[in-house]
């Protein structure tokens, strides 16, 4: 099974959100440099420990510290995806089902908390539905932004509106080490895949 992103599965998609496609790989860009799979195969991961600790009630956090853990803006214990897999694994043998609710997924890094949103029963059906495509996270990531009522703000580049509620309230950069805001790293990217901003009259 081709797991690739095609010409085809974005048009279809920018139908289905009534945008362009430049809207939607913006989003890829940002969220994953429009990867929804590593090499080996293995999807696009991102553990947070803020949410492990959050679906655990804290109870991890002096056992397991790197696990779970307050927010942090700019948080020491994600090394990127190869090193948040062994997190993973080291939280799924503590509480599975929190474990897979406290990464975000695929090309598009959404959440498994979002599951019953996404309309799956479980947090493990929408993550085995996830690692079926890229097309297949394309489309659950345009459900997505229609059932959060999403997709009025990508489509008419309100980017910063888009930013605080898929990224969160923590999407300003980091001045420490100079990390772009997301909704300015929405806007470059959008422009970069030939995005073109609607004068205000």
């Amino acid at each position: 099974m081709n797991k690739k992103l095609t010409f085809t599965d974005l048009a279809a998609a920018a139908k289905r959100l009534r945008t362009d496609i430049p809207e939607i790989r913006a989003v890829a860009a940002t969220e994953s440099t429009n990867k929804g799979f590593l090499d080996d195969g293995r999807i696009i991961i991102r553990f947070e420990g803020h949410i492990f600790r959050k679906y655990t009630g804290g109870k991890f956090d002096t056992s397991h510290p790197t696990l779970s853990h307050r927010y942090m803006e700019d948080c020491p214990y994600n090394q990127g995806v190869a090193s948040d897999y062994k997190r993973l694994a080291v939280a799924m043998s503590l509480d599975a089902e929190a474990a897979l609710k406290a990464c975000s997924w695929g090309m598009f890094q959404v959440m498994g908390f979002h599951f019953a949103t996404l309309g799956f029963k479980t947090v493990g059906a929408m993550v085995d539905a996830l690692k079926e495509s890229e097309g297949r996270q394309l489309d659950l990531f345009c459900t997505f932004l229609i059932k959060m009522s999403l997709d009025d703000d990508l489509r008419e580049h309100r980017f910063t509106d888009f930013a605080l509620r898929y990224n969160g309230i923590n999407f300003r950069g980091d001045p420490r080490t100079k990390d772009d805001d997301y909704d300015l790293n929405l806007l470059k990217n959008f422009i970069r895949f030939g995005g073109k901003l609607t004068p205000v009259a």
